[in-house]
């Protein structure tokens, strides 16, 4: 068991810091408004909870979408059944191989004259360099509570480094605000209390 959190935790921390930055990608239910939303909690058995017990990541994870949330607006109530949405996350990892070529000889070695001349003959050897690394990707999911139903979805997808092990916390909140960078909205205004949601 603290193998599979450890490597959950991993993924998202090097999701994070991925060198380029993470890929994110947003799905957005059309006939959702998200601005009618005001007041949100957790599922009660997260995606990042495989044990009976909080994991630090989703402590972490669960202080950076607070941050997130709050600073839209939005506002955490403690049970399920009073939300207007549901928030739930998971982490993954996979392993992947990538491919370089490049030439086994040094072309300018024999053909320095030729530099920003014109192209040089592709008969030279090339050697290919395999390099096996893992992938980490992070999925926030917001849920309709009523309606039961993924109304927002945002997913960031990286190379797995080792910049972050010795500041997860830091790592994680990066990640989270890479990916609510795209979540344009902001949490309904007035005095509605948690079961009045706008229609919808």
């Amino acid at each position: 068991m603290f193998r599979i959190v450890f490597l959950a935790a991993a993924a998202l921390m090097l999701v994070a810091c991925a060198t380029p930055q993470p890929q994110v990608r947003v799905h957005t239910d059309g006939t959702a408004v998200l601005g009618d939303y005001r007041h949100y909690a957790y599922v009660e058995n997260l995606g990042t909870d495989k044990a009976e017990y909080t994991t630090l990541l989703t402590r972490y994870l669960t202080e950076a979408v607070d941050r997130e949330l709050g600073a839209r607006g939005y506002q955490r109530v403690d049970a399920p059944a009073d939300a207007d949405f549901l928030v739930n996350f998971y982490v993954s990892t996979r392993e992947r191989t990538a491919v370089r070529e490049r030439p086994a000889v040094s072309v300018d070695a024999y053909y320095g004259y030729r530099r920003g001349g014109y192209g040089v003959w592709t008969g030279y050897p090339v050697t290919r360099d395999v390099r096996s690394y893992t992938e980490g990707t992070l999925h926030i999911d917001l849920v309709d509570r009523a309606l039961n139903q993924l109304v927002w979805e945002g997913v960031a997808v990286g190379r797995v480094t080792r910049a972050a092990m010795d500041d997860p916390r830091s790592a994680v909140a990066d990640g989270v605000t890479a990916i609510f960078q795209r979540f344009p909205y902001q949490a309904a205004t007035g005095d509605r209390g948690p079961l009045e949601s706008a229609p919808r």
